[in-house]
């Protein structure tokens, strides 16, 4: 349910912190769903994507993270 708003915020979104920020709930989303590959490729794109520096860092964590839970 969550996915979907956050999905069409995507969409409707040309601000650049905010469309990462969302593209690393869904990340987080997909992993506490446990669909691990969705979830690395989120995560993927927050890093791709020169987040601040708290964010990149737990994103490359989560990163690690579905690798080796997937």
């Amino acid at each position: 349910m969550a996915s979907s708003y956050l999905q069409r915020g995507l969409e409707l979104n040309n601000n650049k912190q905010l469309v990462t920020r969302i593209y690393f709930i869904l990340g987080q989303i997909s992993q506490s769903n446990q669909d691990f590959s969705k979830a690395s490729s989120y995560f993927s794109k927050v890093i791709k994507r020169n987040p601040p520096y708290q964010m990149a860092f737990q994103a490359k964590m989560n990163l690690a993270q579905c690798y080796d839970e997937g």
